[in-house]
């Protein structure tokens, strides 16, 4: 995805089976489409999460491309870890900044133009602001920039608090990663396009490769058409909006923007190629020979790896705790369903008497 202008520019499908392991997957996309994009386009900086395969083959052959991380996830890890350390004993306060913690490292990165240093410096000064100390921060980034806040929850200097967000906070690999957040773009656009993606490929319907490789095709064009929507107005030419409750915030309310509905233009564009393709080939052979010259050849199928054994061999080895000697099992069923009489005595008339009684007089 071109993140300037939200624009799905080039799509891979990689099977499990073509790789060494799931976690391969990833850096397998990855090479594909920096193998197709870089003849047809110069790439300045590139935006992916933090994977440790994928930094290893950006540094060693793509030297010349920059490498960003995307602030969502880091910041999606530093407020989960922030909320489980307020669970602690005498640590429940963090819960109160949590997310205020998180939207300053958003801050940080896109107030920063990039600069690494500087990003990291206003990160730490997050040590000071909690506990209502707002400047002497540092050199780079010396005093808070906000104005007056409201009254809130600080944090004690030296407290237990405090000294496990600051071992959040001084962690030598997040403050790493944090000199290379993204700055000018994120990849939320990225995520919008992955939701319209379970809409013509849902995961808990199976699809072959040519199939899924279809449907991927289609929601690229979907998203591409529909990705610069302009936000809807009321008839008082009011922006609309309306209220969801993610379950990332937990219940609190988000408003939304709702923009205009979405068009379909693609599809009579699909439809013309349909047409010309039926004008061009005379018959569904010559049509066919025609896309398995031009296609590529598609991966087998992940079950094809697996050894194919006969449906007799798998009932005998079939093991289960229900399945032993079904002579045993009738033997023993005689033996305790037994009628009255037979070694065991009936029990009283008396007792039945007393439980179910005759009618009155």
């Amino acid at each position: 995805m071109d993140l300037n202008i939200c624009k799905i520019v080039d799509v891979q499908l990689v099977q499990v089976n073509e790789v060494t392991s799931s976690n391969a997957m990833e850096l397998e996309g990855l090479k594909r489409c920096l193998n197709y994009l870089l003849p047809l386009l110069s790439v300045h900086s590139i935006t992916t999460d933090q994977h440790p395969s994928v930094q290893k083959y950006l540094r060693d052959c793509y030297s010349n491309i920059v490498q960003y991380f995307h602030v969502w996830h880091v910041a999606k890890s530093v407020k989960k870890k922030i909320e489980a350390i307020s669970q602690r004993r005498d640590c429940s306060v963090l819960a109160h900044w949590a997310q205020a913690v998180s939207n300053h490292l958003y801050w940080c990165a896109a107030s920063s133009a990039g600069n690494g240093d500087l990003v990291l410096a206003k990160w730490l000064s997050i040590l000071n602001h909690v506990c209502d100390v707002h400047t002497g921060h540092g050199e780079l980034y010396n005093e808070c920039m906000h104005g007056v806040l409201q009254p809130r929850l600080w944090i004690r200097a030296g407290s237990k608090s405090h000294k496990e967000l600051e071992l959040i906070v001084t962690n030598k690999l997040l403050c790493r990663d944090i000199k290379r957040l993204a700055f000018m773009a994120q990849t939320s656009a990225l995520e919008s396009y992955h939701r319209v993606m379970t809409f013509f490929a849902p995961k808990n319907v199976h699809f072959f490769y040519s199939a899924m490789e279809s449907r991927l095709l289609l929601a690229a064009l979907h998203y591409n058409e529909n990705s610069n929507r302009q936000q809807a107005i009321t008839q008082t030419g009011d922006p609309q909006w309306r209220i969801s409750f993610p379950k990332a915030r937990k219940g609190n309310a988000v408003a939304t923007a709702v923009h205009v509905p979405v068009t379909f233009a693609y599809v009579d564009e699909l439809l013309h190629a349909v047409v010309e393709l039926r004008e061009q080939f005379s018959s569904y052979t010559k049509a066919k020979a025609n896309v398995q010259h031009c296609q590529h050849a598609n991966p087998p199928p992940v079950a094809a790896s697996a050894v194919r054994t006969s449906k007799q061999d798998v009932v005998c080895a079939h093991v289960s705790r229900f399945n032993i000697n079904c002579k045993e099992v009738q033997h023993e069923q005689q033996i305790s369903i037994q009628p009255f009489g037979h070694n065991r005595p009936p029990p009283h008339h008396n007792h039945f008497t007393a439980l179910f009684p005759g009618p009155p007089g």
